[in-house]
């Protein structure tokens, strides 16, 4: 590593460490993008971790690219709660990702190179629904809106409305496919909309059963938690049960666990710019691990999930210690049952899930109560893959006589590639940056506090209070919270915890979207990783921008300059306001349509509902050459991302189904409901950690 790296590294490690990175954050968002299911293969080409197979619960960050085989399938749920459905012998990239926690997005953007995606926009807010861009093409949905857009670089882009009316921009114009319609487009032609609905194939199927799983269910946890996080909750109902808690007066949940389980064993740590990210592998467990808090009732000698609405990449403490690096959940300190009676009824604490405990010093470890902590061995920490994990318990004497603990997120610069070389370069300086931003006196006043004792002393309690956080409507609050909030969260510094009051109820707005108040974000890059903001076009690409409302549409939402440089016709990328009129439409006739004699489309002898399935839909293409095959076009030359033909493709078999002329079903995307699983077993409590618990 050069000189001017390590020093910078070295620069952002102290900043993140000291509190500064969690009291400036780099952008605002309220989630996390991840892959909620994942089935055949799969990969995620990554910036900062390289190519990795892609699994249930993995993170996605800005810039990633997911590609399938032609056997895979998979959904990812983005940080504005939006839904997205890849089929097999796809490739797209997350080019922006609205509200993700560290960026600073106003809108996503998911380019698809190659193959087939659903989108099915939910809410109310166009403007969180993301767009999708392809080179002939890019579409906007509104609320209600469903759509499966086909790409093929040789052959040209097909929507398909399956309910709704989707807008579609193409250099020759602006358009609206309502549902039982699809238009085709290819580089500079005029687009071509017919009626007609697609034989729905197994990923139209296997997306339906996902769609209508997460829409139709009204999981038992939702009544437990904002309904805008109701997609990211149907699994928990699976796999446990909800009951009230003495120790937090609220509802919380208890997985059915194996014995010996405990929060944040049964994964990895995986490099994102927001911080290191829990990526578990138990098929509940996005939600869990990044929302809320976890600890251990002594009443159910049971680990409980308490939910909260703030993002993290782990709620956990870290430990650094001579070859070690450990982690346990906030909550095992946070939430222990003496405190909760002895202290935080009386301040008005209980029947909040999200109460965080900032902790930054270096600590006798012979007086830490380990017992709900794990561990890993700092070489391989941060690298992709199974890691092995050694339960706090049988830790022993290895950790030597001190111990490095604080609550702030592991947040290092890192890049291309080295994800995980920079997560070790941070474990290594940790405990010197520790002990350069905290001081003997505090740590002597928290020691009691990592031991769990059960009767704390006037100063330690003192401490409880200087050192608190609580989650409340997406944001942090109280003194404790520059202490432990992640990069990018919002963080109220000017609320204290008397100023709170008691624990709202649980809010359910309509648009399926959380409902946060009005909140000063406080920005900067402390971090060491570059803010983002959406990215802005060049003059060809200024027709796929969308204007703000009360906006001239013709002028371009990111680059205004570059906008009134470009042609007229490079402008027809930008979303029209309501209101506006686009181009006629007539689907009884095609003379509606304005064609030139090169159009490509009136030298193929294929009918158009034939040359949809089998020349836009990947692994759904002719086998008869050359009189089928997709004529060139002699037309001018395209001046934008012109992708050349691909002659060395491989050939696929004939499609199974043809297009009929019937409209588009406006309910249900499935023609048969798929079969559902058997229900799952009975629900078991998780065991008691290992050790005697100290009451």
């Amino acid at each position: 590593m050069d000189v001017n790296r390590s020093g910078l590294l070295a620069i952002g490690i102290a900043l993140a460490l000291s509190g500064a990175a969690a009291g400036q954050t780099g952008g605002s968002g309220g989630g996390y993008s991840y892959i909620r299911e994942a089935t055949g293969d799969v990969h995620v080409e990554s910036r900062y971790n390289g190519t990795v197979t892609a699994g249930r619960n993995m993170p996605i960050t800005v810039g990633d690219e997911i590609v399938l085989a032609d056997s895979g399938k998979a959904e990812v749920s983005l940080a504005d709660r939006t839904s997205l459905y890849f089929g097999g012998g796809t490739r797209a990239k997350f080019d922006s990702i609205r509200d993700q926690q560290g960026e600073d997005d106003a809108f996503s953007i998911v380019r698809l190179k190659e193959g087939s995606l659903i989108l099915a926009a939910m809410g109310q807010d166009d403007r969180g629904i993301p767009r999708i861009d392809t080179d002939d093409a890019t579409v906007y949905l509104n609320p209600g809106d469903r759509a499966r857009v086909n790409y093929d670089p040789s052959r040209g882009t097909v929507v398909v409305a399956r309910e709704g009316t989707i807008e579609v921009r193409t250099r020759a114009g602006n358009y609206r496919v309502r549902a039982g319609e699809y238009l085709m487009v290819r580089g500079e032609e005029e687009p071509e909309i017919e009626k007609g609905v697609f034989s729905r194939d197994r990923f139209d199927l296997w997306a339906a059963d996902r769609f209508d799983a997460a829409t139709t269910t009204r999981a038992a946890s939702v009544n437990s938690v904002d309904e805008g996080y109701a997609n990211d909750l149907v699994a928990l109902d699976g796999y446990g049960n909800w009951d009230y808690s003495d120790t937090t007066g609220s509802n919380v949940w208890r997985p059915n666990v194996a014995s010996g389980w405990s929060p944040y064993s049964n994964g990895t740590w995986y490099y994102t710019p927001a911080g290191l990210t829990w990526w578990p592998y138990d098929p509940w467990g996005w939600y869990p691990f990044h929302y809320g808090n976890w600890f251990f009732d002594t009443s159910w000698s049971s680990w409980c999930w308490a939910p909260a609405d703030v993002y993290s990449p782990a709620w956990v403490y870290w430990g650094y210690a001579s070859g070690y690096v450990g982690w346990c959940p906030v909550g095992w300190y946070s939430f222990y049952s003496p405190w909760c009676n002895n202290y935080y009824r009386h301040w008005g604490w209980t029947g909040r899930g999200g109460v965080y405990l900032s902790v930054n010093g270096r600590f006798n470890s012979h007086n830490v109560d380990f017992r709900g902590w794990n561990f890993a061995g700092s070489g391989g920490i941060g690298a992709a893959g199974r890691m092995d994990v050694i339960p706090g318990s049988r830790m022993g004497g290895r950790l030597g006589d001190s111990v490095s603990i604080s609550s702030r997120p592991i947040v290092a610069p890192a890049r291309p590639g080295g994800g995980a070389e920079a997560v070790q370069s941070f474990v290594r300086e940790a405990p010197r940056v520790i002990d350069r931003s905290s001081t003997a006196a505090d740590s002597e006043r928290l020691s009691p506090i990592m031991a769990r004792e059960r009767t704390l002393p006037a100063s330690t309690v003192d401490a409880l209070r200087d050192h608190a956080a609580i989650a409340e409507r997406g944001r942090l609050a109280g003194p404790g919270a520059a202490g432990i909030a992640p990069r990018g969260a919002l963080v109220d510094r000017g609320r204290t915890l008397d100023s709170l009051g008691p624990a709202p109820a649980i809010s359910r707005p309509d648009s399926g979207r959380s409902s946060i108040p009005s909140r000063t974000v406080i920005r900067g890059d402390a971090n060491g990783v570059e803010a983002r903001t959406a990215p802005a076009n060049g003059a060809s690409d200024s027709w796929r921008n969308a204007p703000r409302r009360g906006f001239d549409s013709s002028r371009p939402l990111a680059d205004s300059g570059a906008g009134a440089r470009a042609q007229a016709r490079d402008d027809w990328r930008a979303r029209a306001l309501r209101g506006d009129s686009l181009q006629p439409r007539d689907t009884s006739s095609r003379d509606g349509l304005s064609r030139s004699i090169e159009d490509w489309r009136s030298r193929s002898s294929i009918p158009p509902a034939r040359r949809v399935i089998e020349g836009s839909v990947p692994n759904r293409r002719d086998l008869r050459q050359p009189d089928d095959a997709m004529p060139t076009r002699d037309a001018a030359p395209r001046s934008f991302r012109s992708a050349p033909p691909r002659d060395n493709r491989p050939a696929f078999p004939p499609p199974r189904g043809e297009m009929r002329s019937a409209p588009a079903p406006r309910g249900d995307m499935r023609s048969a409901p798929a079969p559902r699983s058997a229900p799952p077993p009975a629900p078991r409590p998780a065991p008691a950690p290992h050790g005697r618990n100290r009451s």
